[in-house]
């Protein structure tokens, strides 16, 4: 904001008062301290002190006035008191409500600090580098209940049971600091909060988060291996992670947080959706990088939502969302919108791309069919319903929680059947005799199927035995789509391969965290026991690649009840060293080896809701 008043026309102005005496001088309280200001609001009734204009007191002590001439004094600003070295003790008052970053840059010998507002927001850095901050005995430095330091050195920190805000730039830089334990009662996280704690890896934190400040958590191993390209804090999109040019924020975030889709890369985020659900938006929160001037992605939005209202104030352009199967954009779904589309589905019209596209293909498979046009037309005719097409997951964001929200409330309410089965594809060993082989086979990838078992709703055993995936993790997800057919979410996930070790069976495998896998400790077993050896001085080694694992889900969109399950599991085994019944294994090469390829199939179904 520009000064609208300086101190040199403060101090004219006075003098000249003086001289006319037309109005009588006013002395001011804090020893006759002068200070710059400039007004905090259009009506100009506050001030934020900008300079301190006055020679230190004898006893090093400043006390900042509450109002000022005749304006109530609300903040102040950066380098307002910058390099008094003179200055060792302040007194902010209650009607102090900010103080903005450096304010007391340089100002080293201060040892005495009081802020008489326990709300007062205080930027980052404004006191670490003083006496006050230096001498402090306690780990935690508190304003009221804001956490505005944490000086220790602790690898875990517990946070103090009545912090409700960790302050801006609490935790800044700090390395020794690997876990953070929130308690409940936290609901905000200031600007730079955690910045540059390089090696902080784990936040136990509550779902209370109501707002994060600027670049809270950059810097930091959580943000970097964060396991969604959607990094969100209670209802807070906090930041972009992924790279897909295309993105729709998830249905589930309320505020886009400050500097949110700042990616720096013209292929990223180039064009976004803003669903209705989004009410608030943080500073700059759609930059995604400079070039000569800012630039912003393609934003599409809903009509007369509060992000409308928001890109218009700050004169970002932007395009109307319409409605799915409202392919003409005019507000409404008819019978036109379907004849226009199987117009485009015969090549007849020309091909659809971005909103056209995103709000034609009503089943979701990526192209514009007769099927499209036919749901048009139902929808229409409401036979098919608006609302089931609306609040289909369309992201891997939205489709994961979608299907973790399903798995929550069925394993308390429902019954089901549970089928497995298991077979080989393909199998090499160079060994002989051949019976070891087949000994060797049969004990370790034997084709059998399992006799359904049924559980009952609400059992011990229905809930343990539903399998509860850990879906919000999508840096493991190669693929994942949802179409709507005949009112049912058909819903399919596939998993990004990944090898795993018999020397530390699937510690921190995401595919044993997400899908019902049989993990390598069951084959270490195998391999371990009557026939097969570690030969002396080898080791007995094998690697397990987990191959495409699929889920694919059937779900009512009206009730959200599964109907039908389906996990196929692939194994790919290769094992590196060891004998069998001390004869030696040996691959095509000459070197110790054998691999196999093992599907499993375990399929829930009959699914009754009580």
């Amino acid at each position: 904001m520009k000064k609208t008043i300086s101190a040199k026309l403060t101090a004219f102005a006075l003098a000249v008062v003086m001289l006319l005496s037309v109005l009588p001088v006013a002395v001011f309280a804090a020893d006759d301290l002068t200070f710059g200001y400039y007004f905090a609001d259009e009506a100009r009734t506050m001030v934020i002190i900008d300079d301190f204009t006055s020679d230190v007191p004898a006893d090093g002590k400043v006390s900042i006035p509450a109002s000022y001439d005749g304006f109530k004094v609300v903040g102040i600003a950066s380098y307002a008191f910058f390099e008094l070295d003179d200055l060792k003790a302040v007194e902010i008052p209650a009607s102090v409500l900010l103080i903005e970053a450096d304010a007391f840059s340089g100002c080293e010998n201060i040892a005495d600090v009081t802020i008489n507002n326990a709300d007062c927001d205080i930027a980052a850095d404004v006191f670490k580098n003083t006496a006050w901050y230096e001498n402090h005995e306690q780990d935690f430095i508190m304003n009221g209940t804001t956490l505005l330091y944490y000086k220790g050195c602790d690898e875990t920190v517990y946070l103090p049971y009545n912090v409700t805000k960790i302050g801006a730039g609490a935790f800044k830089d700090n390395t020794s600091v690997k876990e953070v334990v929130f308690t409940d009662s936290v609901s905000e996280i200031g600007d730079y909060a955690f910045y540059g704690c390089e090696n902080l890896e784990s936040l136990k934190i509550n779902s209370k988060i109501e707002s994060v400040g600027s670049f809270a958590f950059d810097g930091t191993k959580w943000l970097k291996d964060y396991p969604s390209e959607f990094v969100i804090m209670g209802s807070t999109l906090i930041r972009y992670k992924g790279t897909a040019s295309e993105v729709v924020v998830p249905s589930n975030v309320t505020k886009i947080g400050d500097y949110a889709f700042e990616v720096k890369s013209k292929d990223i985020a180039s064009r976004v959706y803003v669903p209705a659900s989004v009410e608030e938006f943080g500073k700059e929160c759609f930059f995604l990088y400079k070039s000569a001037d800012n630039v912003y992605p393609d934003l599409l939005i809903c009509k007369g939502s509060k992000a409308q209202e928001y890109l218009d104030k700050n004169k970002i352009d932007y395009e109307i969302a319409g409605l799915y199967g409202d392919a003409d954009f005019d507000g409404k779904v008819t019978a036109g919108d379907a004849r226009f589309i199987l117009r485009v589905a015969s090549k007849l019209e020309a091909p659809l791309s971005g909103a056209a596209l995103m709000f034609s293909d009503m089943n979701n498979d990526g192209k514009i069919t007769a099927e499209d046009a036919r749901m048009i037309l139902r929808t229409a005719a409401k036979i098919e319903s608006a609302s089931d097409i609306a609040s289909m997951p369309r992201s891997t964001y939205d489709t994961l929680k979608y299907v973790a929200a399903v798995l929550n409330q069925t394993k308390d309410k429902a019954g089901y059947s549970v089928l497995s089965y298991q077979s080989i594809k393909e199998y090499k060993m160079a060994v002989n005799p051949q019976t070891y082989f087949n000994e060797f086979k049969k004990e370790l990838v034997s084709e059998k199927k399992a006799a359904a078992v049924k559980y009952e709703a609400g059992s011990d055993d229905a809930i343990k035995n539903l399998y509860e995936a850990t879906l919000i993790d999508s840096s493991a997800v190669k693929s994942s789509s949802c179409v709507l057919k005949d009112g049912k979410y058909i819903i399919t996930i596939v998993l990004n391969n990944e090898t795993v070790s018999s020397k530390t069976p699937d510690s921190g495998s995401k595919t044993a965290r997400l899908m019902p896998v049989i993990d390598c400790s069951y084959y270490l077993n195998k391999l371990a026991g009557k026939y097969w050896y570690k030969a002396a001085g080898t080791n007995f080694d094998f690697d397990m690649t987990y191959t495409d694992c699929t889920m694919t889900m059937e779900v009512d969109a009206k009730t959200n009840h599964i109907s039908n399950i389906t996990y196929n599991m692939n194994y790919d085994i290769q094992v590196s060293a060891g004998k069998i019944m001390s004869i030696p294994i040996k691959n095509d090469k000459g070197k110790d080896g054998c691999s196999a390829v093992r599907c499993d199939t375990v399929v829930y179904s009959n699914f009754e809701y009580k």
